[in-house]
């Protein structure tokens, strides 16, 4: 049986197939093991179509070939032949996070975490190239059996228009994870990577899809519904996820790199009516929410950061900042202020009352001012006393 070549490929077995296209274990010309995906195009797109999503498909494959990121899965080689376009990818081992899903619900959040954290690495990596996903979802987060993370499927896009596919041949993304302008075939930016990530994070935390339904059931959710709240959430994880789903481009994180230090930030607080979140152990902030004043919780061992809760009735004498400040155990307790004791600058004992002199030496109290009843007759005291010899008058000669 003759090989079947795609290039100088040899393609040793299918391993995937799906409605962008299928999947090969290959061989390259030197014996060393590749995956290798060809794009299939449905027959009944039109020529123009067909022609400007070929040429996006070498553009941004080309892109994907020129970058290098540990997160980021290794484009060897892009390919025609006889009208078959392919790329030449690295062979992965592991399982997607859609595999995970599917098999066994909802991750924890610090798994989730860790994984989004370095899905965003990737992203900002690739936004730095100038080059824009659009189609993060599950089933393109592969986890390897050391634990690495890599995304894949760069600069491909899906044309049929079925569940979990691109729409038409115009609109780049997967239909529940497309954001909002990218479901209504505007310009997009790398804020669609933020919310798409978003939406998977949503599933990866909670098992469910954020915006369910099919085609354009799900669209419609996506442009006009709230997805539900999930239950139990650290509140810096679940402001992150509210964040990164917000309708407005302008609501969402403006990098992925504000995404991933957002998730990994273990201490927030709310201060003049805003909240401050903190890296641990940094002094400067990260992010800010507008929030209402409550009680002031100071953290141990995390400098410059305190989170603020409900407030509650204000005790007088309380502080003036909306609540009681309530002590963290470990952190040292405020010194008490201590009372001024009014003591003899001559012997040191305690000064009784309001005496006007030492109850003990008779040394009058130096704060008192006496009254004088003739001034000039003081002022001339005073200039006696500065007189250096006999006869001499600073005013002149004595009459």
């Amino acid at each position: 049986m003759a090989e079947e070549m795609l290039g100088s490929y040899k393609i040793v077995r299918e391993i995937g197939q799906g409605g962008m296209g299928k999947v090969y274990e290959g061989e390259s010309p030197q014996g060393e093991r590749v995956a290798i995906k060809e794009m299939i195009l449905a027959p009944e797109l039109e020529p123009s179509v067909r022609w400007e999503v070929v040429e996006r498909f070498q553009r941004e494959a080309r892109a994907a070939r020129s970058m290098d990121h540990k997160n980021i899965i290794k484009c060897f080689d892009v390919g025609e032949q006889d009208g078959r376009y392919f790329m030449v990818l690295e062979l992965l081992e592991g399982q997607s996070v859609r595999d995970i899903i599917d098999t066994a619900g909802a991750i924890a959040v610090p798994r989730t975490v860790e994984i989004v954290t370095d899905v965003c690495a990737a992203l900002q990596y690739a936004h730095e190239q100038g080059i824009i996903h659009r189609d993060i979802k599950p089933d393109n987060i592969m986890l390897l059996k050391g634990g690495l993370v890599k995304l894949m499927d760069f600069g491909l896009a899906s044309i049929v228009a079925e569940k979990s596919q691109t729409v038409d041949g115009t609109v780049m993304g997967t239909y529940s994870y497309m954001s909002p302008e990218q479901a209504r075939g505007e310009k997009v930016d790398l804020r669609t990577d933020v919310f798409s990530l978003g939406a998977t994070m949503y599933e990866m935390l909670s098992g469910q899809l954020p915006f369910p339904g099919e085609g354009m059931a799900a669209v419609t959710a996506i442009l006009s519904q709230e997805p539900p709240q999930i239950r139990g959430l650290p509140p810096h994880v679940s402001f992150a996820l509210k964040k990164c789903l917000s309708k407005d481009p302008k609501g969402r994180f403006g990098s992925a790199r504000e995404l991933a230090d957002a998730l990994n930030t273990q201490a927030s607080a709310s201060v003049g009516g805003a909240t401050v979140v903190a890296r641990p152990g940094a002094g400067g902030t990260v992010m800010q929410q507008p929030r209402v004043p409550g009680t002031v919780i100071r953290q141990a061992g995390a400098p410059g950061t305190v989170s603020r809760q409900p407030s509650v009735p204000q005790q007088p004498g309380g502080p003036s900042q909306g609540g009681t400040v309530l002590q963290q155990p470990g952190a040292r307790p405020a010194a008490p202020p201590q009372k001024h004791v009014k003591k003899c600058p001559k012997c040191g004992e305690p000064w009784q009352g309001n005496a006007a002199s030492c109850w003990k030496c008779g040394t009058p109290d130096p704060t008192l001012r006496r009254k004088v009843e003739d001034p000039q007759r003081e002022i001339d005291a005073i200039l006696k006393s500065t007189q250096k010899k006999k006869g001499w008058w600073p005013f002149g000669k004595k009459k």
